[in-house]
């Protein structure tokens, strides 16, 4: 599989700057090396013909962007919840 560009997270925090990196969405993660960098959240936007459910991911969109791609997310999806406006 090509390499792909990813973006991590260290929390849920809506606002959060991704780290953008670099890797083959194919290579098994090493969830506890991930966790030691401080990265708790992974995401991906690829094509919706690929499937990265057997490397672990999991579908986070089922209709594709404007882009065409669909979004994985790893682990797990992030729970960013908005702030109550009241």
């Amino acid at each position: 599989m090509a390499s792909f560009t990813i973006r991590c997270y260290t929390s849920n925090d809506p606002t959060e700057e991704p780290v953008l990196k670099s890797r083959d969405l194919s290579k098994p993660i090493d969830v506890e090396a991930m966790r030691a960098e401080g990265i708790h959240f992974l995401e991906a936007w690829v094509s919706p013909d690929t499937d990265l459910s057997q490397y672990g991911w999991v579908q986070v969109t089922e209709t594709p962007s404007v882009y065409g791609n669909v979004l994985w997310a790893f682990p797990d999806r992030r729970r960013v919840i908005p702030e109550a406006n009241f």
